[in-house]
């Protein structure tokens, strides 16, 4: 199996995981449920079936997704060796989030869908932009090629609305 064929049955079982979830919960009485993760196990779009795009699709219009970006943030990352971590600077280069910055929000929630199509924020919504993204890992070319922690895609498309951390 490839790493590409093991990251997409891993979706497909967080995503039959969300679903048997979600029937308990409504067997007793609760039709919502509240999943957090990765932007990218819950974006609605995506090269790869991802869970989000998995539920998205089996649940219609209610999988509701909240991605996150930041404008610069302070991650605690392993290193090579297993009883050494790094703190290490990134900045995810998203207009968005350096917009929240510049307005002095801390943390600010923007939702998609109260966003005019034809406004100046509804063209940055919906265009390609970078956003950050990690995993559990660091290495020196994410210094030296900072796309290598960036995706770039279209916000509104992954996501119904975003927390920016504007620190």
């Amino acid at each position: 199996m490839t790493n590409a064929e093991g990251a997409t049955l891993r979706d497909q079982f967080m995503a039959e995981n969300v679903q048997w979830i979600l029937q308990q919960e409504q067997r007793n009485g609760h039709e919502n449920i509240f999943v957090t993760g990765h932007n990218s196990h819950v974006a609605k779009w995506g090269s790869s079936d991802s869970m989000g795009k998995l539920l998205s699709k089996d649940v219609a219009n209610g999988y509701y997704v909240i991605g996150t970006d930041f404008y610069k943030t302070h991650c605690n990352m392993p290193t090579r060796s297993p009883e050494k971590r790094t703190i290490q600077v990134f900045y995810s280069h998203d207009p968005l989030a350096k917009a929240a910055k510049l307005a002095g929000f801390d943390i600010c929630w923007l939702d998609f869908t109260k966003v005019p199509e034809n406004s100046e924020l509804g063209r940055q919504t919906s265009e390609y932009t970078y956003m950050g993204t990690f995993g559990e890992s660091y290495s020196i070319i994410m210094r030296l090629l900072p796309p290598s922690y960036r995706m770039f895609q279209p916000p509104a498309v992954l996501y119904d609305s975003m927390i920016f951390e504007g620190k």
